[in-house]
């Protein structure tokens, strides 16, 4: 058991002594080359046990010693050619996300300060805003560089003829979200401009030619592949002959030309010719799709320009809900392409590393090869599969079932294990790397399908599945490149032995692990007149208000009906008064007057009468 600090750790510590031997290897090549001997069965690392510091020393001189001894094999040249693929192998959906994402960052800086920026006091800090608008304008649109006068006059005139200067205010009232949809906006309709100018001869500056450069791309490319493909499968049919005489006439025929040692260096050499060729291969499905993606979205490109032309052709206004559409998907479609350049630009540079690890196959003696082929013939892959085109494999007097081309209309899409690879040459040849033939049917055990090269080779194969994979799964293990190459990182471990080969499962090493922790890691702070109660803190606050012997009323109006209840509670005024001795007094009645006649009457007749009391002696 290993971390991964651990490993990466031994793995720096491995390409440091590999660079003082002269040795240039990758940390992710050494990180690769560690996990496999940790997971060799012939090493003591794969028990389950924790590796202390003796065992990360001593796992460190193996894998120097394998990467320095073995630095001209061929096994390490197909090792460090997966390392690399795995590495810097993107698809095209990714390929084309990591540009975008190259160009956002590229632009992220002044687009945070333009969405970030305060009010504007005077119009010179307004001007310094546009200039910086225009400039991040152009960053995101890839067209040109903001630092070329001709660029930069292009860019600021577009983006003018839709938003002048005068709504730069109103732009700076916006939130920070709305501030980036409009910039993202302005700068697709700016593109279409820019674009649509450029079509028109009356600008483009800084604008490539995209649509020449894609095309000369995609037939370089895929020139490049074909050929490389052609010399490629060449040398593959020449070692596949040579590699399958070779180990049937040592452990069939018993008429042996060479040694195993010679052997398994022409199989390492075929596998070298084989990964590359799958590599290759899907490199070549990659730019096939680029091709038929640049075709699709060059007449897009073509369609919507005429459309443009359409809408503003003798016309000295036009509305822009009529030709903002078409110049934001002119944008798209621009956008497309540079994505594709940026595919293209990526398999260019893999395959041509590719082609650098394949010059280790350059090394295979050619005397060798004659001897081991002998009188056999020579057939590429096709020729080979039209030889084995014979009888079919009969489903009678075999345990696993057989799928037929005629029996299963899913036929073509049936997933075959090893790559297409026949998994009994594969066991009995050391990992020799035979094509099978599935037109002759296809062998099914648990859920998996197997392909053969014949059909004597299937019989022996429903003999005893199991022993055969689990030997091919061994064998991975000690040639490492299969790993990757079939794909068999996810079987099953098999045991050291041959006899251990066959048993179903294998003793896991279990052990227990126990850990304290600290009671109260943080002290203790309770506060005693603390309460969680809303209910609590309501009663408190009622009792300190004083109102709990005051009188609650409540009005109900037609305006308030059904609606939720407001009650006002208040407390009513105390009247206080004090009382003295009584006085006696005399005073003269006040004069009094009644108007008889303001109310009441409809007459206009008014008289006074006198109501004032008078005093009774």
């Amino acid at each position: 058991m290993y971390t991964a600090a651990q490993l990466k750790t031994v793995a720096q510590e491995v390409v440091r002594h590999c660079l003082s031997k002269g040795i240039h290897v990758t940390e992710e090549c050494a990180e690769f080359v560690l996990k496999l001997l940790l997971s060799d069965p012939s090493s003591d690392f794969s028990s389950g046990v924790p590796i202390n510091e003796d065992d990360l020393k001593h796992l460190m001189k193996l894998c120097v010693s394998k990467l320095t001894s073995e630095k001209d094999s061929l096994s390490l040249a197909t090792i460090k050619m997966q390392v690399y693929f795995n590495t810097n192998y993107a698809s095209r959906e990714d390929a084309a996300s990591r540009s975008r994402e190259e160009t956002r960052a590229r632009a992220s800086p002044l687009v945070k300060e333009i969405v970030e920026t305060g009010a504007a006091d005077c119009r010179a800090e307004l001007e310094g805003l546009y200039r910086r608008l225009v400039m991040a304008v152009v960053l995101c649109s890839g067209l040109g560089h903001p630092a070329s006068p001709g660029v930069l006059k292009e860019a600021t005139a577009a983006l003018q003829s839709v938003f002048p200067l005068s709504e730069l205010s109103q732009f700076l009232s916006l939130g920070r979200r709305d501030r980036e949809r409009q910039l993202a906006e302005l700068t697709q309709v700016v593109t279409g401009i820019r674009l649509f100018n450029r079509d028109c001869q009356k600008g483009g500056d800084g604008i490539d030619d995209l649509p020449s450069v894609l095309q000369r791309a995609l037939t370089s490319a895929h020139g490049g592949l074909e050929g490389g493909l052609r010399e490629l499968m060449g040398r593959a049919s020449v070692l596949t002959a040579a590699v399958d005489a070779g180990w049937r006439g040592l452990a069939l025929t018993g008429r042996a030309r060479v040694s195993w040692a010679e052997v398994e260096r022409c199989r390492d050499a075929l596998l070298l010719a084989r990964q590359q060729e799958v590599y290759l291969r899907r490199l070549l499905a990659d730019v096939e799709s680029s091709q038929s993606c640049v075709e699709e979205l060059l007449v897009g490109l073509q369609a919507t320009l005429l459309q443009i032309h359409g809408s503003v052709r003798y016309r000295t206004a036009v509305p822009t809900v009529e030709v903002y559409p078409n110049f934001i998907k002119l944008s798209d479609i621009w956008c497309g392409l540079q994505d594709e350049m940026a595919v293209l630009t990526g398999i260019s540079s893999v395959m041509w590393s590719l082609h650098d690890y394949a010059e280790a196959l350059d090394g295979i003696d050619d005397a060798l090869l004659r001897s081991m082929l002998g009188d056999e013939l020579v057939l590429s892959d096709e020729a080979r599969l039209q030889a084995s085109m014979g009888a079919l494999i009969d489903q009678a007097g075999m345990a696993c079932p057989v799928v037929h081309p005629a029996s299963s209309p899913d036929f073509d899409r049936i997933c075959l294990q090893y790559q297409g690879f026949c998994p009994w040459v594969l066991a009995k040849g050391r990992g020799a790397l035979v094509p099978a033939n599935q037109n002759i049917g296809v062998v099914s055990w648990q859920g998996k399908y197997y392909a053969f090269s014949s059909p004597e080779a299937a019989y022996e194969f429903d003999k005893d599945p199991e022993y055969y994979v689990t030997t091919i799964a061994a064998l991975a293990h000690f040639v490492p490149e299969l790993i990757n190459f079939l794909e068999t990182d996810v079987q099953t471990l098999p045991s050291k032995t041959d006899d251990e080969l066959k048993l179903k499962s294998a003793e896991i090493a279990k052990q227990d692990y126990g850990m304290q922790t600290e009671l109260h890691p943080v002290p203790s702070n309770i506060d005693p007149s603390y309460s969680w109660n809303v209910w609590d803190l309501k009663r408190q606050a009622v009792h300190l208000a004083d109102i709990c012997n005051s009188r609650t009323r409540s009005t109900q109006t037609l305006a308030t009906r059904g609606r939720l209840s407001i009650g006002c509670q208040a407390r009513p005024p105390r009247d206080a008064c004090s009382q003295t001795r009584r006085e006696s007094c005399t005073s003269m009645p006040q004069p009094r007057s009644f108007i008889f006649g303001l109310r009441g009457r409809r007459e206009n007749i008014q008289h006074v009468v006198s109501i004032t009391q008078h005093l009774h002696g």
